[in-house]
């Protein structure tokens, strides 16, 4: 084999060497992390406004007794995958300060347009949620502990349940208020209110539009897409292939070794 078929032989080779090496490296180094929102529904700026929604809360009189209420608004998740970070939320306490620290929030998936699934509870009724008297929609951020996945293209809710027990027949009660954006911008509010108890699943009153304000946030995993690189690649390896067997061919002529170019050969091996 002359030197020249094997040089091309040798540069071809190496190039397959370079490509199996990309190709296996694609899968760890092709990913990026990148923090984004998920979904705002503030007013631009981060900010709400003065109106607020009895979102969670309860209440006793002598001789009603005692009720609660709970409430959810749904979000859906665009433009890609994320793992939840944080939930902010301009939710004020209104009531005896003891009464603080009496509401529970949670992340849960839909399940046919309602809360199903709970995904992670993101206050376990041990925040003490900013007072609103007088009203300022302060916001309150809910770091996520368990990152739970939100798909693309998923709706999913927030949940805010009363925690604490009202004895009967005594005057009292807490709310916590939600405050609205004034861009009009609204989402998918269900609220259920239960008598003697606290409210139980299945939540029984239709949804409503309401222009809650919160926002969700989230780490998204960007993958490009490697079959774009590996067709560069594998076109790479096809040309550098062809183009070595042509020069081969060049050198050499058909398979009986018969030069194409007497003269060249001769001028060529002296």
């Amino acid at each position: 084999m002359s030197d020249r078929r094997i040089r091309c032989l040798s540069g071809s080779t190496r190039l397959l060497g370079l490509f199996f090496t990309i190709l296996l490296a694609i899968p760890t180094t092709a990913q990026t992390s990148f923090a984004a929102i998920v979904f705002d529904n503030y007013d631009p700026g981060g900010a709400a406004g003065a109106s607020v929604y009895r979102a969670a809360g309860g209440s006793s009189a002598p001789i009603l007794g005692s009720s609660y209420k709970r409430s959810a608004a749904a979000f859906t998740v665009s433009g890609n995958d994320f793992r939840l970070t944080a939930v902010t939320l301009p939710v004020t306490f209104a009531g005896p300060p003891a009464f603080n620290q009496s509401l529970e929030v949670r992340l849960a998936a839909d399940e046919m347009g309602m809360p199903g699934n709970t995904l992670e509870i993101l206050d376990d009724s041990s925040i003490l949620w900013p007072n609103d008297s007088p009203f300022l929609a302060e916001n309150t951020r809910l770091e996520s502990a368990l990152n739970p996945l939100l798909i693309n293209g998923g709706t999913y809710w927030i949940v805010l349940e009363p925690t604490r027990t009202l004895i009967s027949g005594t005057t009292s009660n807490y709310d916590y208020n939600w405050a609205l954006n004034t861009t009009g911008q609204s989402v998918s509010v269900l609220s259920q209110s239960r008598r003697g108890g606290f409210p139980v699943d299945p939540w029984t009153d239709a949804a409503i539009e309401r222009p809650l304000a919160f926002r969700v946030e989230g780490t998204a995993t960007a993958v490009p897409e490697p079959q774009s690189c590996l067709i560069w690649l594998v076109a790479g390896v096809i040309a550098v292939c062809r183009s070595s067997r042509s020069r081969i061919r060049t050198a050499v002529g058909p398979s009986r070794g018969v030069p194409l170019d007497r003269r060249n050969v001769l001028v060529t091996s002296g």
